[in-house]
């Protein structure tokens, strides 16, 4: 049986068990379609699935070379695999091959209730097993403890039978095992045992145009992802307020980004990192710095991270948030709920001698929180916060979390988190600690294959140690690229 406390969890935990090459976005939203739509979101409920599996016999395709497989392909389907549209290959043939099952019978159980019905997830477990034996064995076969367990579980679909003849009864689930002999179906793949239906392409650009558009229409985890840069920081000339900006080309959506920033003395505080938008769509990020109070001319440097999109079916949104002129402005922007937060940034409107960033984070699963500071004198300024999110338009899904680790205390905390094997970060933030006079953010990174996010603060003429807390959203499944033709084996433009 799988128990989860939440579904990305149930869903995540659940997947390591099926063998499907290609990504596992469509199976996910499979596991989803078994639950209330309403719960699938929502972290206060328990998940689970139970199945009973007779296994009869294994079937298998000997090979498992790529071009043996094309050449066992009939030419009439072969013909219509290379000069169909994927569309018209998907609806046609399907997505998967199968390669190697496994013939016998099931038993599943697809439940949900809600946490506050069990005293533990062990209370859960056995109301589960009880829901079960009611449904296979009748009411008439379970004490009055077990039939009260079963009553608290719920379930939209009852007992799924695969194989089998069921009669419930006492002796209901025996006869059931005896009858999958006779009366087997395929009820899961053999380990490897299916395969993208493209791998039997033997063109290699139909192939990569057929997996690209099961990525992006089925919501597949492969997400591709780059970092994009401005010119090199050692190339920028030192100034009181450096600034940088960085566009992304046809293709991309911006989704998060960041600033490093270099000095020489006293120091330079970031001001400013934040989406650049046309027509409410973010095409790059910008960034500034400012020396305070005492000069020490820098450089600065922006990150922009990209989603590759041309085929535009992630749906790419910002909230702002602007707060009132204060000393200490803050502002939270929030996402509608239907959107995956996935980076964020904010934009001091300072007036001199200067207001700086202290905080710039994912504050929940939706929200995104700017603040800033004036320091040694007196400068109320206003903040401006951006929150993005994405969507996929055709329901895809997208399985993400945030990350966190507390630095310090020190005059100067710094810090990288680091980033689940499987996982990538496609955003990143950071908060400092409050108190005293006051220290401020001066980097953000991201690094170049999203596996780690550094974040750097610093007090400045005063001392003064206090703690950093540095953010990353990490996505599964994602990959990092230099160039798209990279992983496709295309020119975008031709897409």
């Amino acid at each position: 049986m799988h128990v989860s406390e939440g579904f990305n969890e149930f869903a995540t935990t659940l997947k390591s068990s099926v063998s499907i090459g290609g990504g596992f976005g469509n199976f996910k939203a499979n596991i989803e379609s078994h639950f209330n739509s309403e719960r699938t979101g929502r972290t206060d409920y328990y998940y689970s699935r139970l199945a009973n599996i007779v296994e009869r016999a294994h079937l298998r395709i000997t090979t498992t070379q790529t071009t043996e497989l094309q050449q066992l392909v009939i030419p009439g389907v072969a013909h219509n695999l290379a000069t169909w549209s994927p569309q018209s290959i998907f609806a046609t043939y399907g997505t998967h091959v199968t390669t190697g099952v496994v013939a016998g019978g099931m038993l599943e159980l697809w439940s949900s209730s809600h946490k506050s019905q069990f005293s533990s997830k062990t209370d859960y477990s056995l109301s589960v097993d009880a829901s079960y034996l009611k449904l296979v064995k009748g009411s008439a076969s379970l004490s009055v403890e077990e039939r009260r367990k079963a009553e608290r579980v719920q379930t939209s679909e009852g007992l799924i039978i695969r194989g089998g003849t069921l009669q419930v009864g006492s002796a209901g689930e025996q006869n059931w095992v005896a009858s999958t002999a006779t009366n087997a179906q395929t009820i899961k793949f053999l380990d490897g045992g299916s395969v993208p239906i493209w791998t039997l392409i033997a063109d290699g650009n139909q192939a990569n145009r057929v997996r690209l558009y099961y990525e992006q229409v089925f919501g597949a985890r492969s997400i591709i992802l780059k970092r994009f840069e401005s010119a090199p920081i050692e190339a920028m000339p030192r100034v009181p307020h450096p600034q940088a900006h960085v566009y992304v080309p046809r293709g991309w959506k911006v989704v998060s980004g960041g600033a490093d920033v270099r000095y020489y003395g006293v120091g330079q505080l970031l001001a400013k990192s934040y989406p650049l938008l046309s027509r409410g769509t973010p095409i790059g990020w910008m960034v500034e710095s400012k020396d305070h109070l005492k000069s020490d001319p820098g450089q600065i440097q922006a990150f922009a991270i990209a989603i590759w999109d041309p085929s535009n079916v992630w749906d790419v949104r910002i909230a702002t948030s602007t707060s009132g002129v204060a000393a200490h402005p803050i502002a939270t922007a929030t996402l509608p709920y239907e959107y995956i937060l996935v980076g964020g940034g904010a934009d001091v409107r300072y007036i001199e001698p200067g207001n700086m960033l202290v905080d710039s984070y994912p504050s929940s699963s939706s929200s995104w929180t700017g603040s800033s500071k004036d320091h040694l004198k007196s400068a109320p300024s206003r903040i401006v916060t951006y929150a993005i999110g994405i969507k996929h338009r055709n329901g895809g899904q997208l399985f993400y979390r945030t990350k966190s680790q507390r630095f310090g205390p020190r005059q100067h905390p710094y810090g990288t988190v680091f980033s689940t094997q499987g996982w990538s970060f496609i955003g990143g933030g950071a908060s400092v600690s409050r108190g005293g006079l006051g220290n401020m953010i001066v980097r953000l990174i991201p690094s170049r294959d999203g596996k780690q996010f550094y974040a750097y603060s610093k007090d400045h003429l005063e001392p003064d140690s206090r703690y950093l807390t540095v953010y990353g959203i990490e996505v599964e499944g994602a990959t990092y690229v230099e160039k798209a033709e990279s992983v496709l084996g295309l020119n975008p433009a031709a897409l």
